[in-house]
């Protein structure tokens, strides 16, 4: 079959690294093409260049307008505040009308460009990878009748956006779900949806599936030399949290606050493209801290290699799990699952997983004895790759491509 897959053009995005798998797994029975969505952020690193088999989705002016507004946190703006800004700001005012009364020539431009591609290389089937909730807004747009939707962020219901522009959330969805053949989605996004009535109808169209980022096969990082995280004396205890932080969700100060009550010789280092925000909050202990910045795919695989623990640092939201548990659980290395909720989504996964430790931000102090004892226990201990799949085998790359493959109806 040929096929079509549409995802975000960023290396450093999870949604992105998912899509990348599937690709891969897909590529084994089939001729697969890529259309790209251009979205900000770090584009190194992005696979399948040739004119042939990938193409740029969108490419506007817009970008550094939107840019901007995210940087301003547009979205938490009175409509007040919004129309000061652009009335102070004439040049983003330009933009904003722009947007506003282009977009829909914007989007038949895009709309043409897939369905041109779609007619040139014969496609049988168009799978689209969100986020960004644009790649569904296009697919849902496209003249074409095999039009799939890869979904493991919610929308409507995502608790990041707030409560502004629900409505239109509301619209949005409904009108892609009315326009696609289906959806696979996971079971916390797919529950919260049909328990709406607005959405209660298109439950035929929602499919289940599991995160897809346990790999069945040993992973090497291509990476020779010096080690990335530099040990000063041999009793140190080296934890790493490879991820993002964000003042309302996952926010820095609960990592430290954990370490601060932890011994002296347990180290956290932290990497990913904001991690200094650590340094707002950890003077107490910023000897035990270690900032890595922004790393590679490759150089997060060594590091995760060198380090004795991980961290998988969830959500302040009961309808998201980071990716970062799944990375965690495919190296079978022991990890402290950390939780802002005592019904974090995540304990379901690590249900009976010896190799995990799940510490509830909210009650440190009774918890440091037994991440002591955890430490003592499983430092040095990796978890054997067989045992790690056969408990997580529905999050296998290859068993949710079967699901989706299965599902397309010809």
């Amino acid at each position: 079959m040929n096929i079509l897959v549409l995802l975000e053009h960023n290396s450093t995005s999870a949604n992105y690294n998912i899509a990348i798998k599937i690709v891969d797994e897909l590529m084994k029975n089939n001729n697969v093409f890529l259309g790209y969505w251009e979205s900000y952020g770090s584009y190194y690193g992005c696979k399948y260049d040739g004119e042939n088999n990938s193409f740029i989705v969108q490419n506007d002016c817009r970008d550094n307008f939107l840019r901007v507004l995210a940087e301003i946190k547009w979205t938490n703006f009175t409509d007040w505040m919004r129309l000061k800004y652009l009335l102070l700001h004439p040049k983003f005012l330009f933009l904003f009308l722009y947007d506003k009364i282009d977009s829909k020539v914007e989007h038949i431009k895009y709309k043409n460009k897939v369905e041109r591609f779609i007619k040139d290389k014969k496609i049988d089937i168009v799978y689209g990878v969100a986020n960004p909730y644009g790649i569904f807004k296009l697919l849902a747009r496209l003249n074409f009748n095999k039009k799939y939707g890869i979904q493991l962020d919610p929308y409507t219901f995502n608790q990041s956006y707030g409560l502004r522009d629900i409505k239109v959330r509301f619209a949005v969805e409904s009108k892609v779900l009315s326009n696609v053949n289906k959806i696979f989605t996971t079971n916390l996004i797919k529950e919260e949806l049909i328990r709406h009535p607005y959405f209660e109808c298109y439950s035929s169209k929602i499919e289940e599936i599991e995160f897809p980022l346990i790999e069945t096969k040993l992973s090497t990082n291509n990476l020779n030399g010096e080690g990335i995280i530099k040990k000063k004396k041999k009793d140190e205890v080296v934890f790493i949290y490879a991820g993002n932080f964000y003042s309302t969700i996952r926010n820095a100060n609960k990592l430290v606050l954990l370490f601060e009550k932890l011994p002296d010789n347990y180290f956290l280092y932290v990497a990913g493209n904001n991690c200094s925000e650590i340094r707002k909050y950890d003077e107490e202990i910023r000897d035990r801290v270690k900032i890595l910045g922004q790393l590679t795919q490759d150089e997060v695989r060594k590091v995760y290699e060198e380090a004795d623990f991980l961290i998988s640092y969830n959500n302040l939201v009961k309808n998201q799990v980071p990716s970062k548990l799944f990375e965690c659980v495919n190296t079978g290395k022991p990890f402290l699952n950390v939780c802002q909720l005592y019904d974090c989504p995540t304990l379901k996964y690590i249900e009976d997983y010896v190799m995990a430790y799940t510490v509830f931000t909210n009650n440190i102090d009774s918890q440091v004895d037994g991440i002591v004892k955890f430490v003592d226990e499983k430092k040095g201990i990796v978890c054997e790759k067989n045992e790690v799949i056969k408990k997580f085998e529905a999050c296998t790359v290859e068993y949710v491509t079967k699901q989706i493959i299965s599902h397309v109806q010809f």
